[in-house]
């Protein structure tokens, strides 16, 4: 059995356990007809880090790591997601915060606004697995819930920026639930028939997520896609986060990063 096919197993097991019946008549398999109406495609990417930085301005971990990603689109708008980070500098004994492993599921679906205008909306859980990874530490591991509206077609430069509201609601097992909103724009553009580019701004309200003080932050990201080949880019990216508020434990911070993201 191929990794395609294995990941068809895994889903079908999640969404509808009832699939297998269907799917294994008289000891067979699933088909190949089956995985690829199953599976729509997906990612995998691998990328190296200056440090462990996220987008509501938390360095993790300050020295260098690399990251993998998982992502797997499926029928009817369902996502899975698997996501891990390793400290590749400035390992020590115990835990280690540059070291983690994030598991997703969610939902993309589109609602429409007007004549010209719609809304992807993205809704997803994840658990955070972070720190000692595979240990399961209710200390340090966290769930998080969002939704995020991406419009088009609602702005005048609708081919150049096209304006998101995020809202994430995070649950660790000493805290209480504490939620991220951003606001801002972001858009995608081919430069070349190989080179494109992707960006974002973003204002954040955090209202005291990980013991911090509620506030603001403002927060860019661009990114660059050279086409190596036809499924596979080689990548390069910038970000940078700058808190707002006074008593913020948060620096402002700058992370850039290299990989490579082959599409199945």
């Amino acid at each position: 059995m191929n990794i395609r096919n294995l990941f068809a197993v895994i889903v079908a097991f999640f969404i509808n356990t009832n699939m297998w019946a269907w799917a294994q008549e008289e000891g067979e398999v699933i088909t190949n007809d089956v995985t690829s109406e199953l599976i729509l495609g997906g990612e995998v990417s691998a990328v190296t880090y200056n440090r462990y930085h996220t987008d509501d301005g938390h360095v993790w971990h300050d020295e260098r790591v690399g990251q993998l990603d998982l992502w797997i689109d499926i029928k009817g708008g369902f996502w899975i997601d698997l996501w891990g980070s390793v400290a590749t500098e400035g390992r020590h004994d115990g835990e280690n915060f540059g070291d983690e492993i994030d598991f997703g599921v969610g939902k993309t679906t589109e609602v429409t606004l007007s004549d010209e205008a719609i809304a992807n909306i993205d809704i997803g859980l994840y658990y955070f697995d972070i720190a000692e990874v595979t240990k399961f530490n209710g200390d340090t591991d966290a769930w998080r819930i969002h939704m995020e509206a991406t419009g088009e077609g609602c702005l005048a430069i609708e081919d150049v920026l096209k304006p998101f509201v995020k809202v994430q609601a995070y649950k660790a097992s000493t805290e209480s639930w504490d939620s991220l909103i951003f606001v801002g724009v972001k858009g995608d553009y081919g430069i070349t028939d190989k080179l494109s580019l992707d960006a974002r701004a973003y204002t954040m309200y955090d209202s005291g997520l990980w013991d911090n003080v509620s506030g603001y932050l403002v927060g860019a990201e661009i990114a660059a896609h050279y086409a190596l080949f036809e499924d596979l880019t080689a990548d390069i990216s910038v970000g940078h986060t700058d808190p707002m508020s006074s008593g913020d434990y948060r620096s402002e911070q700058t992370t850039w990063g290299f990989g490579l993201t082959y599409s199945f």
